[in-house]
């Protein structure tokens, strides 16, 4: 096969890593399946920008230092200490230099270090928050559980920050947003989690991905039925290569943005949960923080359907087009 050494090089990275990851390769794989299915046509719509709102920064910085306190007052003083000694690179976005990204990212070189550019508006203080929360666990050693889990704990207290704001006054409208946002990101995490996932698990099961191994596996998995010939196209690609090594990316989106949604229902409890899995992340498994947040990984058809009931029970907000550059700022 044409891209076999990426898959060799991928389950063996992974097997050394997080071997629990290939028990539920083809769980997660379902899971994005299904999640295209429900979301195809609700995400298809022509759907209008929605501006956020002014805010100054230094409004925003006070905002996300109460919300930060009140999840945990360490949380805060840790904050204020990362704005001091640099570790929050913010600048406005329409001032970007040569070498700086013009999206938010908490990168790894040596030390942590948080790339943020401002829009001056609402949006920035839930910026703030994902990313600072990449950064609590970012000397994390369990680097498996910590893949598959950092985007659920940074999309959770994201779109907790939104619900907090509307707690506290602000309009309903940017917890709104912020919501259909995650779930219209989790769409383009869905698409590269059912080639690569497949891909991914055909060779783990079979050694090869040929027609005849398809559709022996065909048998007992209907995601190979659905998307035959879409999978053996993928693996024939180029960009294969580069797709399967984002494998991790798209399902940490995935799983992030799904399960996040879900936590809100009970997000008093959730708030004391997920705090649990980012401070104590390098002792958890995959299993641990599945059975922490009372989730079945089997059940997430379930989970799926709630966040469409969440999605069509957004009402008088207007989005932007979802064939716009939203997702691609929003997927930090």
């Amino acid at each position: 096969m044409k891209n076999e050494i990426a898959l060799i090089e991928y389950l063996k990275e992974t097997e050394k890593l997080c071997p629990e990851l290939l028990n539920i390769i083809f769980d997660i794989t379902l899971m994005a399946s299904d999640y295209l299915n429900v979301f195809e046509y609700l995400l298809s719509d022509d759907l209008q920008e929605l501006e956020y709102d002014y805010m100054d920064i230094n409004d925003t910085i006070n905002l996300v230092r109460i919300f930060l306190s009140s999840i945990d007052k360490s949380y805060k003083d840790k904050f204020d200490k990362s704005l001091i000694d640099g570790t929050f690179d913010i600048f406005y976005k329409d001032n970007i230099e040569e070498d700086r990204l013009d999206y938010p990212v908490c990168q790894e070189s040596g030390r942590p270090v948080i790339n943020m550019p401002l829009k001056y508006t609402v949006d920035d203080g839930a910026a703030i928050v994902h990313e600072f929360m990449h950064y609590m666990n970012s000397d994390t050693k369990n680097i498996g559980t910590r893949d598959i889990f950092s985007e659920l704990i940074s999309i959770y207290w994201e779109l907790r920050y939104y619900q907090f704001l509307k707690d506290i006054g602000y309009s309903d409208k940017y917890f709104n947003q912020g919501i259909y946002e995650r779930l219209d990101n989790v769409f383009d995490s869905a698409n590269g989690v059912v080639l690569s996932g497949s891909a991914l698990d055909i060779y783990h099961n079979t050694g090869n991905i040929n027609r005849k191994n398809i559709k022996f596996i065909d048998k007992y998995r209907k995601l190979y039925k659905q998307n035959y010939n879409t999978i053996m196209d993928f693996c024939s690609e180029e960009s294969f290569e580069d797709s399967i090594y984002d494998f991790h990316y798209d399902m940490g989106y995935l799983i992030g943005g799904v399960i996040a949604v879900n936590l809100l229902k009970k997000y008093k409890l959730n708030d004391i949960r997920i705090k649990y899995i980012n401070d104590n992340i390098d002792n958890l498994s995959i299993d641990d923080v599945f059975k922490i947040l009372d989730l079945d990984i089997k059940d997430s058809y379930k989970w799926i359907g709630y966040c469409k009931d969440v999605f069509e029970s957004l009402e008088g907000v207007i989005y932007e087009d979802c064939n716009s550059n939203s997702r691609t700022y929003r997927s930090r």
